[in-house]
């Protein structure tokens, strides 16, 4: 389950896109989504992969549809 609040509306040529890192060094694509009017989103998700320990987690700003890679220039969260 990922949760988060506060983030922006994007136009609707763009998706946020969740990643999870895996080992300390590889980003593994989560999925897309969208926020409420209120920015927030609650979604279940899975990797498109098998990842071995999920240590982190980014959000980016893609295009719609997502990315086969991060574009980290439009990173918008980092968590543990």
């Amino acid at each position: 389950m990922f949760v988060a609040q506060n983030l922006k509306s994007l136009p609707a040529d763009k998706d946020y896109q969740l990643w999870v890192l895996d080992n300390s060094t590889t980003l593994v694509d989560a999925g897309v989504f969208q926020v409420d009017e209120n920015g927030s989103v609650r979604v279940n998700f899975k990797t498109r992969r098998p990842i071995k320990i999920a240590g982190r987690f980014a959000v980016t700003e893609e295009t719609r549809g997502g990315a086969a890679s991060p574009t980290l220039k439009n990173l918008v969260l980092a968590s543990n």
